[in-house]
């Protein structure tokens, strides 16, 4: 959300998370897949709805 939504650099983010930027960048990242696949499910869901 930092990065995304305030604006963030990825140091900046990394530094109010109290992470390394490689930390940061990884955890984006799972967390960015995690969602992309929350999502998918939900779509799937959705079109078995009809």
């Amino acid at each position: 959300m930092l990065r995304h939504f305030v604006g963030l650099t990825v140091d900046e983010a990394a530094d109010a998370m109290k992470v390394s930027p490689g930390a940061l960048r990884s955890l984006t990242h799972r967390a960015t897949q995690q969602l992309n696949a929350l999502l998918s499910d939900s779509s799937d869901e959705v079109d078995h709805a009809y």
